[in-house]
């Protein structure tokens, strides 16, 4: 598709002093640009800045009524996000190498510039936890294999960590108030 019928897609959605008009009817054109900028590491605010796509009220709609109706845009935008999160792990690596290109001498200023990218490789993996926590996050399942564990084997690890009912002996007849002489039998 040439850049002429491309920014025909799009001529409705722009007004004519170039404010947006976003679009509120399903596009498939624009749903597959809008899921290709996605998997290229934009996030859903930044692509929905842009004049020629929808807005991010307009995308939510879509995906909740997609969900709702099990249309494939639901899937496509799901599958989006994982790749989405893979191409920012991916790209996390690069950040990291930059790393080196930032110290230029000795000053102050070149704390602050490793600071920086650290703050980017710090937020950027934060943001992959967030995305795919399963793949990406801190926490590991070893136990069950991101099963849910059955209700009695819980129960039986629960009553093992109990304590146990201990019968201890009375000191003290409650009639008399005279100490009991017999101990108690064990079992």
């Amino acid at each position: 598709m040439d850049e002429k019928e491309e920014k025909k897609d799009f001529v409705s959605f722009v007004r004519k002093d170039g404010t947006r008009k976003s679009p509120t009817k399903w596009n498939q054109k624009i749903a597959e640009r809008f899921l290709d900028r996605m998997i290229e590491g934009e996030s859903v605010f930044q692509i929905c800045k842009d004049k020629s796509m929808p807005s991010y009220k307009t995308v939510m709609r879509w995906v909740g009524s997609a969900r709702r109706q099990g249309h494939e845009f639901y899937d496509n935008f799901t599958r989006a996000r994982e790749l989405q999160a893979d191409y920012l792990f991916d790209k996390l690596e690069s950040l990291a190498a930059e790393a080196d290109t930032v110290i230029v001498g000795d000053d102050k200023s070149d704390n602050a510039r490793v600071q920086a990218k650290k703050l980017q490789v710090d937020t950027l993996r934060w943001r992959i936890s967030k995305m795919l926590p399963k793949k990406y996050g801190e926490k590991l399942d070893v136990t069950s294999g991101n099963k849910p564990i059955p209700a009695s084997l819980l129960s039986a690890v629960h009553d093992e960590n109990k304590p146990k009912k201990v019968d201890v002996p009375r000191l003290l007849d409650n009639d008399s108030n005279e100490e009991v002489t017999e101990t108690p039998k064990e079992n």
